[in-house]
């Protein structure tokens, strides 16, 4: 099978022929009773790994907080999170074993030169890899992977690429990759720090002059989800409204307004490090892609230095979508 995998601080995500995963990335080990009685559902998973019995999902604490997710510190972790997601795809394709995975991968592109190496050496199976998931054993060999660049990757999927302009802005939980593309060739870019893992602790801080905030946390699984559920719907477990200076606020907007001030400086930002005037960017198109174009998606479109922009649909699969294109051009089948 040919697979586009992408491990991410927030998500990991997989794409495959007609199937499309994500899952949050973290976890928290369970006592043989735990596991035993837990329920499961579509956004967990339980999983035993190395003799030891998790809950992996929006649980616990995030578990691959480093840029280089193939990195000596974290790769046992970015490993799990690999053979979790293969054992849902397998569970999914009423499988239990493949031998023959082929997977297509990404780095930031700042990163690719210095962290190929350990991306390839992370997908690679030595031997034959197991992973019990609800109760069922999956045996996985990855025997080939391919690590591309993520963000300018995405240009493969874009329409007339081969006589358009684009500027693709991939705003993932750590980083901002960004690519200037004239007729398909790639002219410059940047990988920026972004981190949206950050910027959600900063929101916590702020609001606990106002509200009774969990403890900000980076690695919190659970934490980072409350925020993110508060950037979508405006609430905060039951609260929606705040009061600043003794007066009612929208306790999203307070939020947006300040996301707003921060994408508008980064993106300002990246266009004075690319050099990109304002009649370069009258002709050609902005793309959002990514996690964080999804949970940015207001802010992004009300950008004033932007007018050609769109969100690309389910901005979350794009890199893995490439990704999965790469490997059926470079596999076949």
């Amino acid at each position: 099978m040919i697979l586009g995998l992408d491990l991410g601080n927030r998500y990991a995500k997989l794409f495959s022929e007609n199937y499309k995963d994500e899952l949050f990335v973290g976890w928290r080990k369970l006592t043989d009773e735990e596991y035993a009685s837990t329920e499961i559902s579509e956004d967990l998973a339980k999983v035993k790994y190395m003799g030891k019995s998790y809950l992996f999902g929006n649980v616990g604490n995030t578990g691959i907080n480093k840029r280089n997710k193939g990195d000596a510190e974290v790769r046992e972790n970015s490993n799990f999170a690999k053979l979790v997601m293969i054992a849902r795809f397998l569970k999914n394709q009423n499988l239990t074993e493949d031998l023959d995975v082929k997977i297509v991968t990404g780095t930031p592109y700042d990163d690719f030169d210095k962290t190929k190496a350990d991306y390839t050496a992370l997908m690679l199976s030595k031997d034959v890899e197991t992973i019990e998931m609800d109760g069922i054993e999956y045996k996985i060999k990855v025997t080939m992977v391919e690590v591309t660049k993520q963000g300018a990757c995405v240009i493969l999927t874009l329409p007339e690429r081969k006589t358009a302009n684009y500027l693709i802005w991939d705003f993932g939980g750590e980083t901002l990759d960004v690519s200037y593309f004239e007729n398909g060739i790639r002219i410059k870019g940047l990988t920026m720090d972004f981190s949206l893992n950050r910027i959600f602790v900063e929101i916590g801080k702020m609001l606990n002059d106002y509200i009774d905030v969990d403890r900000p946390s980076l690695i919190d699984a659970r934490y980072q989800k409350s925020i993110e559920t508060l950037v979508f719907t405006g609430r905060y477990k039951n609260t929606n409204v705040i009061r600043i200076e003794d007066k009612p606020v929208e306790l999203g907007e307070y939020v947006h307004s300040h996301l707003l001030e921060l994408t508008s400086t980064v993106i300002s930002n990246a266009l004075n490090e690319l050099d990109i005037n304002k009649t370069t960017l009258d002709n050609l198109t902005n793309i959002f892609v990514g996690g964080g174009s999804k949970l940015l998606e207001k802010e992004l479109l009300k950008n004033t230095l932007l007018e050609h922009k769109r969100i690309q649909e389910e901005p979350q699969y794009s890199n893995v979508r490439a990704y999965f294109k790469i490997g059926k051009a470079k596999w076949g089948t």
